[in-house]
């Protein structure tokens, strides 16, 4: 057998990895290049964006209502418009299966936006969680255009 064989076939699956891991990020737009062009909130609804500033590489799936609204990780954001009154939010940690972290209830009011960070809390003993974040917009809003978007599940 050659030996050079079996180096070709190892640098061919690095380069096909290599090439996945570019092109996935090639595809991410900064939130701040479209932000202008998104739709404006459905009549009678609100809105609230979810977004995350940690480069820790995990995804966080979201829900909103027990509902699948999408994921986020690596400074990324998405929205989900909603309907007035309560809404409850819940993040998890990414895995094999959707294991809750914190909740948040918000009383939403109709044309409103809110702004949740998603941030991991890392413990001294014991596995790392996660937590949802209620931002002031003043802060929340300039937060975004550090963020790629992401498309949402609305409903």
């Amino acid at each position: 057998m050659n030996p050079s064989k079996p180096r070709s076939i190892i640098n061919l699956v690095l380069l096909c990895c290599l090439v996945g891991m570019l092109s996935s990020c090639a595809t991410k737009i900064p939130y701040k290049s479209v932000k202008n062009q998104l739709p404006p909130i459905k009549a009678g609804y609100a809105r609230v964006y979810f977004y995350c500033l940690q480069g820790n590489g995990i995804r966080y799936p979201l829900r909103v209502d027990g509902k699948k609204a999408g994921f986020v990780e690596n400074y990324e954001c998405l929205y989900q418009d909603h309907a007035p009154g309560n809404c409850k939010l819940t993040v998890g940690m990414a895995g094999m299966i959707f294991t809750p972290g914190k909740d948040l209830t918000l009383n939403l009011t109709p044309g409103e936006t809110q702004y949740v960070q998603v941030e991991q809390a890392l413990h001294l003993f014991g596995p790392a969680s996660c937590r949802l974040i209620l931002m002031d917009p003043d802060q929340g809003a300039p937060d975004l255009d550090q963020c790629y978007f992401m498309q949402s599940k609305t409903p």
